[in-house]
């Protein structure tokens, strides 16, 4: 790939998946082997379980490669799968949840390999904002949430060696 802007944004979103990066901990590291327990559970009644989290994450990667693909965005705050409850999540079972979140990024990574530095400039379907502020902004939800998770586990930890 001959597009280093690109492909800069691209080794960041694969690092916070699974590789060596700056924070020294990445979503491999956190949830790769966390115990089903573990992942629906909650420290506070107010505060998400590490499903919860990562069930987020996906769909608004899932709804932002719609957006870069250039369909109109659907999903909004209040939207109810923005947040899906434990209950509902737990139909699912956190491994399927976890191979979402894992799918998608593998999608997002795969779509922006067919890109070129140019697209990043180019404004996402009718927005003030760019593709890359887009992406930029997927890196930045995603290491939000990934601080998240691990406060959460280091409240359930007690519960769940």
């Amino acid at each position: 790939m001959n597009n280093p802007e690109l492909k800069e944004i691209i080794d960041r979103q694969i690092a916070i998946l699974n590789q060596e990066n700056w924070l020294d901990v990445n979503f491999d590291n956190r949830i790769s082997n966390l115990p089903d327990e573990a992942a629906f559970q909650k420290p506070l009644p107010e505060i998400h379980s590490v499903a919860e989290l990562i069930s987020h994450l996906t769909i608004w990667k899932e709804e932002n490669i719609k957006k870069l693909n250039g369909n109109p965005a659907t999903l909004t705050y209040e939207s109810p799968e923005n947040w899906k409850p434990n209950s509902l999540l737990k139909e699912v079972g956190w491994e399927a949840v976890r191979e979402d979140f894992y799918r998608i990024s593998a999608e997002l990574i795969e779509f922006l390999e067919g890109q070129n530095d140019e697209f990043l400039n180019q404004y996402c379907q009718s927005s003030k904002f760019t593709n890359r502020a887009i992406l930029e902004g997927l890196i930045q939800h995603d290491v939000y949430h990934l601080g998240q998770i691990g406060i959460t586990l280091k409240l359930i930890k007690p519960t769940f060696q």
